[in-house]
């Protein structure tokens, strides 16, 4: 399993390998890991995006134009309003 919990989990498979894209409960970003034994082996294939503060709750992942789109939402809190990020790259793993 991962190393910290992961919340929204998206799995995919991107070639011959099965992935879970989430956003980290523990720590600030969203992290992908790649299935060694799907379904209970996990290990950590990189951070997608880290920033400080950015504790990420929902995340969607679709594929439009030649490009790999993530919509992340970060909640609400008492300094900040909630907000709806958006990430892309050619591949799922740049």
């Amino acid at each position: 399993m991962p190393d910290v919990p992961v919340r929204s989990p998206v799995v995919f498979s991107f070639g011959d390998a099965v992935y879970m894209l989430g956003g980290a409960t523990s720590r600030d970003g969203l992290l992908l890991y790649r299935a060694s034994a799907f379904p209970g082996g996990w290990e950590k294939a990189g951070d997608i995006h880290s920033s400080n503060g950015a504790s990420y709750t929902g995340v969607a992942l679709t594929v439009h134009g030649g490009l790999w789109w993530i919509f992340a939402s970060a909640p609400a809190s008492a300094t900040s309003a909630g907000a709806l990020h958006l990430f892309f790259a050619k591949s799922p793993t740049d």
